[in-house]
């Protein structure tokens, strides 16, 4: 399963914030939706993008946790959600930054 955003705007000043939160953390949770596209599972950050980041800098473990969401429309197709959940890039793999489809 790979985990996958389409945000790719990050502000310098919140991650900063966050790097100061999750200091001595030795785990962060990341709110994800999981779809199947093209025989393929993937998990969608939902939230939390610039606490993925700080993680990563800071070498701490990341767990992806479904998120909870009174928007998310049971009848929708992988294709739907990857529509109604773009924000401002492409679709990339947050492990390695490469596009996705």
């Amino acid at each position: 399963m790979k985990a996958i955003s389409s945000q790719r705007y990050l502000n310098e000043e919140i991650i900063n914030e966050k790097l100061a939160e999750l200091e001595n953390a030795e785990k962060v949770t990341i709110p994800v939706s999981y779809i199947e596209h093209d025989n393929n599972q993937y998990a969608i950050i939902r939230d939390g993008h610039h606490r993925l980041e700080a993680a990563k800098i800071l070498g701490i473990e990341v767990e992806y946790v479904e998120y909870e969401d009174n928007n998310w429309d049971k009848s929708w197709t992988a294709d739907d959600a990857l529509e109604n959940l773009y924000n401002d890039s492409d679709w990339y793999d947050v492990e390695t930054g490469y596009p996705i489809f």
